[in-house]
């Protein structure tokens, strides 16, 4: 009888383990869902009332807003790494985990946000090759500020499996991303209400991020503050080179942008970037699935038990995804351009566009290995990773400097994720080679 007994709570345990990644991928498919409708019905309008120099200058400001939040000492990384670890362990750290953590959230917030109120001259001459865009990225600051905050929110979540919760309230950012398009698309000068309305998602996010924080601890309070030389340690032996690696990833995704909107001007800037949207929404059914086993991932690690078959589903995510969305794609670049925005501008982006879609796909099977050693601990290893992806960027937009184009830009970006895919791969072999 007792057997019986521990066999009924197994299964539903397993039930409800499987419930909860079923509710973690479907809300990521359903908010990446609506944040691809909500991308396509703006920029159709925005475009054809201001132009596409109009529509490249925004593309770049919400580039620029997308990344600077994660300048946090990779802190994010090793607070949710150690918070999961916590709870697999049953060690109860959570609170002294974040107690120490959300003051140099704090901090890094305010110098970051001081940073982009002083910089925003030479920050706007290095990305658009002039100064006069240094108001808008003056308006970036707060934005940043309070993001990175709710990243830190977003980490404590992340690690009690709340990917649910998360992907719901990201798309508080992508209707108030859509919003600012139509809004900017009805206002005589576009980019301020672009930016105003990024401002007011961003609060709403974080505050709902800190009360679905506080939900999740039973409404107990936020931790003290609290200064721990060794918790500062731990998180900085983790979370530096997390840092490093994703300072490397947004030289990696947004040097190409900078690139094309130095060399070849705002124009050309929209066009590639309706292709690298575009593909970019390919991603989210792979993420939905990373996303609901990542947690699962370091909590398999923590108690020593193998995790083949959940790198199996990423994997396969990645091949389903290939064959259903970006085969199609780039068979048929140029006719979706033309029948979504005007067949002038599907001319001069689908070569991009498909270049992309093998650009899209080294880069998901990339981040299959990614999220793997991720969650392994093991953020150097990315690190060397992202060394070499921006080593052989770096040198393929070197090469073509003589005579740049989109399509040239594309590929390299393709070599740049296919060398760092391959590095990953023969990383995470000798990483599973050293346990046997």
């Amino acid at each position: 009888m007792s057997k019986l007994r521990t066999k009924i709570a197994s299964l539903r345990v397993r039930a409800i383990s499987l419930r909860t990644h079923i509710d973690n991928a479907v809300s990521y498919l359903t908010s990446r869902t609506v944040s691809a409708v909500l991308f396509l019905i703006p920029i159709p309008w925005f475009i054809e009332r201001h132009g596409d120099s109009s529509y490249g200058t925004a593309t770049m400001l919400l580039l620029v807003f997308s990344y600077l939040h994660m300048v946090d000492l990779g802190f994010g990384y090793a607070v949710n790494l150690r918070i999961a670890r916590s709870i697999a362990r049953r060690t109860c750290r959570t609170d002294a985990i974040l107690g120490t953590a959300w003051p140099i959230y704090a901090v890094c917030a305010s110098v970051i946000a001081l940073l982009i109120l002083a910089a925003a001259g030479p920050f706007s001459n290095l990305l658009f090759g002039f100064t006069d865009n240094a108001r808008y990225i003056r308006m970036l600051a707060p934005c940043t500020a309070l993001l990175m905050f709710s990243s830190l929110l977003t980490a404590t979540l992340q690690a009690h499996n709340k990917i649910n919760w998360i992907n719901y309230s990201r798309v508080i950012l992508d209707v108030a991303k859509a919003g600012g398009l139509l809004w900017g698309g009805m206002a005589s000068d576009p980019l301020p209400a672009v930016l105003i309305a990024v401002l007011i998602g961003c609060c709403v996010k974080t505050l709902v991020d800190f009360l679905l924080v506080q939900r999740v601890r039973e409404f107990s309070g936020f931790p003290q503050p609290a200064w721990s030389v060794r918790d500062f340690r731990i998180n900085a032996a983790f979370g530096l080179p997390m840092m490093m690696s994703t300072m490397l990833g947004i030289l990696l995704t947004g040097l190409d942008r900078v690139y094309v909107s130095r060399l070849l001007g705002q124009a050309q800037l929209a066009h590639y970037s309706i292709a690298a949207d575009l593909c970019s929404r390919g991603y989210m059914i792979s993420w939905a699935i990373i996303g609901s086993i990542y947690t699962l991932l370091i909590r398999r690690q923590a108690t020593g038990r193998t995790s083949h078959d959940l790198f199996s589903i990423m994997l396969m995510s990645v091949l389903g995804i290939v064959l259903v969305f970006y085969l199609p794609l780039a068979l048929f670049a140029e006719v979706l351009l033309g029948w979504w925005i005007a067949p002038e501008f599907a001319s001069a982006a689908a070569p991009s566009l498909r270049i992309w879609t093998g650009t899209a796909t080294a880069y998901l099977f990339m981040c299959v290995y990614h999220s793997y050693i991720q969650s392994q601990g093991r953020p150097r290893l990315l690190l060397v990773g992202s060394l070499i992806a921006c080593a052989v960027l770096v040198s393929a937009l070197w090469f073509i400097s003589g005579e740049p184009t989109i399509e040239a830009v594309a590929t390299s970006v393709l070599l740049a994720f296919g060398s760092q895919a391959l590095f990953l791969v023969v990383a995470k072999a000798r990483l599973n080679e050293r346990r046997k």
